[in-house]
Parts: C-alpha cells; structure tokens; sequence
C-alpha cells in the first residue's frame, strides 16, 4: 500500500497582526494551490497555538513549513534551557514570504535571524537588499516572488455597481516627522529624513527604489547610515511611512472633485460631498467589492514588487489606475493593462477620462486578466514552494530535536 505523501504545515498569523485577515486569507489561498499540486497541508493557527501543535509540527510527515508574513519564526516555546524560537528546535524547511519594508520596526521579530533553513521570498527585490545590510545571510533567498491574488467572484462588466472604488487607510503623515524629531537631534538625521521624504514624493518616486533613494540622499549628505542600528532603521522606517501616507493624501485630494467609494480613509481627507464611506473591512469583504467595481484608484505602497494593491483588483476584472512602479514597467508596461498617471495623481482626472473609454476599457482589462493568470496565479507560487522546501531537505538537514519541543 502506497505511504501518504508528506505534507507542508501552512502557518496562520495571529489576527492582531493581522487585523484584516488579508495574510490569513492568502494562507489559505496557497494552502488550496499546495493541496491541488497533491502536497497534503497541515493549518497551524497562531491564534490558537498549543503543545500539540508544536509536537505535531514535530511529526516527520511534515517536510516544511510555509509562513505567509514569517510569524512562525516570533513562536516560542519551553524548554529545559528557557524559551526558544520553536523553528531552531524544528530545524525543519521553513519558508517565509515577506510582505513589508525590512526596516519596519517589527520586522526583528520575524526575519533578524536567517537560518540556514530559512528561505525567505520577498515581494519586492529591494527589500531583499535592505534586510542583507543588516541581517547576516545564513539560509537561501529568493529576491523576487509576485503577489498572488485570492480568486475573486467577478460580476459581468454591466452589473458592475461601483463606478470608483478607493480601498486606503491614511495616517497623517507628519505624525512619522514628529516620531523622528522626538528621537534624533542631530540635525544631520533630520535633513537625511527630509531630503528621503521629498525624493521620495518627486516624479520619480514611485519607480525608485527605496534603497536606491536612501543611497542617493545619504551621498549628497555625505552621511553613511549603519543599518545595524535600530535607531537609523526606525529612520528609515519612518521615512517610508511618510513617503506612503502622503502620497495617499495626494491621491485623495486629487480625487476629492469624483464622488468615489471610499474603504478606509482618515482623518482631515478631503472628499466628495456625495462620496459614500465604509470604515476598514475583512479582505474578504474587500474583495467582494473588487468585483462589483469598475474602476479601482491605487497609490501602490512600494517601488519594486507589484502589490496585491494592484494585482488584486486586476483578478476581479476592475480596471487599475496607479503610478507605475519599477516592477509594473518591466511587466505590464504603461497605459496597457491598467491606467498610468504621475506619481502625484494630478492628472487623475485625464486618467478617469481614459478608464471610461470603452475600447480600452475593454482592452485593458482583458489583458490584465491575462497577465494575472499567466503571471501571478497561486499554483505557479505553490510550486516554487515546494521546490524551495525539496532544494533544502536535498542539502540533508539535521533532524528534529523532538524531546526539547515536548
């Protein structure tokens, strides 16, 4: 009789970290793709994580170990010597996708450490470069993996009940400027800030690079930061925060003459008189809304990876109108499958304009259908997976250290 093949344990976040459950939902996107691919999944909730979940991670028909956000790796647990990270005591294949700038300041929590049975996949290749300038290299990296879309249920094109939708959450940006003038008086680190912030909010910025920026600012500066250092870390991620928040205060404002539908928002955002509000909802909710829209406007929240912001909408058969971003120029081009405007949104009426034409409304979003299938569909992600989890038990791994787990 035939064994049963081994089976990949799919991690769940805990939902504070996760508080629309959009890392929860794609966990359980990939989790189907894996099944599909004939790999058996065992779900693990971090929610709800007892003994019997670590001894069950412990069993040896778990080959690896997948985690969407990397939140197995804050998982602790007791041992004779104290609490330890619950994946060294596994020393199983763990991968781990990256979903955020490295330099937030959480992110110690979940990808400080590289293991050597680590590979950890990022969304955006750049983030790949800001983690290795603090984080020593131990395990394997895979630079770039795209955003796969959970499948959405898509209404035909004429039932489509939301002509704009807006899905964005805004803090006021110069809350990050007030974070970073409470902790750094040196006036050298508060002009780094600035001259990252207004780089970052120039033509270009959507398109450049974080890293590239940052080099960029700090040379014409003459300063040299040492990523090491949580404090300029929290620099950078500050920096970052403001560069997102303000941009989607751009994006808003220029809308503010379109009654649109608007998920989020924030404080002291300007709107239409006639602009209906909904507060933050489930991804899955949100999705749900995708498909019932016609347009969808984004301020995309990184340069070198294509956001789920983007993708997602696409899946659902929305049409996109965004700021390109280095990624979104080598694969999808401009003004082709989804609306390009400036990075400041100030054509987004000429851009409007364009999304109601309906030849190529009609065009574009065929072709963003194409390219999502063909470029971002879960069971092309689900491979890589397994292919990652069979290149590091091929390498011959130590086994589980199951007493100390118990």
């Amino acid at each position: 009789m035939p064994s049963e093949p081994d089976s990949i344990a799919v991690i769940l976040p805990q939902r504070v970290v996760d508080p629309h459950e959009s890392l929860r939902l794609a966990a359980h996107t990939y989790r189907t793709a894996l099944e599909e691919e004939g790999c058996p999944t065992l779900v693990i909730d971090l929610d709800q994580f007892r003994q019997t979940d670590a001894e069950a991670l412990c069993a040896p028909q778990v080959r690896g170990i997948f985690s969407d956000g990397g939140w197995i790796n804050t998982v602790q647990v007791a041992t004779a010597h104290g609490p330890k990270a619950l994946v060294d005591l596994l020393k199983k294949p763990v991968v781990a996708l990256i979903n955020d700038n490295p330099c937030a300041y959480w992110m110690p929590q979940v990808i400080a450490q590289d293991r050597p049975h680590q590979t950890t996949a990022f969304l955006d290749p750049d983030f790949a470069t800001l983690w290795s300038r603090w984080a020593a290299p131990a395990g394997r990296h895979q630079v770039y993996v795209p955003a796969c879309p959970v499948p959405p249920l898509n209404a035909p094109e004429g039932e489509r009940a939301i002509d704009i939708l807006v899905a964005v959450s805004v803090r006021p940006a110069d809350q990050f400027r007030a974070m970073v003038r409470a902790n750094f008086h040196d006036p050298i680190f508060l002009r780094l800030f600035d001259g990252i912030v207004d780089t970052g909010l120039g033509p270009s910025g959507t398109s450049l690079a974080f890293s590239t920026l940052t080099d960029d600012v700090c040379r014409s500066l003459g300063v040299r930061l040492d990523h090491r250092s949580p404090a300029q870390r929290y620099l950078l991620y500050a920096a970052d925060g403001f560069i997102r928040n303000q941009r989607r205060h751009m994006m808003l404002t220029a809308l503010a003459g379109q009654p649109i539908l608007l998920v989020g928002g924030g404080p002291e955002v300007p709107v239409h008189p006639h602009t209906r509000r909904l507060p933050a909802m489930p991804h899955a909710d949100l999705l749900r809304l995708y498909g019932q829209a016609r347009t969808v406007v984004v301020s995309p929240p990184y340069a070198g990876g294509l956001s789920e912001r983007v993708i997602q909408p696409m899946a659902a058969g929305a049409l996109v109108l965004s700021p390109p971003t280095g990624m979104s120029d080598r694969l999808l081009g401009r003004d082709r499958v989804f609306v390009t405007v400036r990075a400041d949104f100030a054509d987004v009426q000429t851009g409007l304009d364009r999304a109601r034409d309906p030849v190529f409304r009609s065009q574009a979003v065929a072709g963003a259908l194409d390219s999502v299938r063909q470029r971002f569909s879960p069971a092309a992600l689900a491979k890589q997976i397994l292919s990652w989890i069979d290149r590091q038990l091929d390498t011959g791994q130590p086994g589980t250290d199951r007493a100390a787990v118990r």
